[in-house]
């Protein structure tokens, strides 16, 4: 039976949520990729299929927390009727 559609998606973010969760308890220098791969209940060969480095992976981490502490009005991709120069120099005074 072939995996669904989404199925490296949904892996790739089981790895995201677990390193997101190691690296914000332990730091990133403490967690290893065996054990965010462990967390994420997969294995550590398959890391590769994913990332190319701890790196990456920490960088992509720290997006998801960002965008998943952020409030929703920060995270819009594009801004409809956007605010200009003047209404930001009237905000500030």
């Amino acid at each position: 039976m072939p995996y669904p559609q989404d199925h490296k998606q949904q892996t790739r973010n089981r790895i995201v949520r677990s390193a997101a969760s190691l690296f914000n308890r332990r730091g990133f220098a403490e967690v290893t990729i065996g054990e965010i791969m462990t967390a994420a209940g997969l294995t550590h060969g398959g890391f590769y299929r994913h990332f190319t480095s701890k790196e990456e992976l920490y960088a992509e981490a720290v997006r998801h927390f960002l965008q998943k502490e952020a409030p929703a009005s920060w995270q819009k991709k594009h801004l409809q009727g956007t605010a200009s120069a003047t209404s930001f120099r009237q905000v500030r005074g």
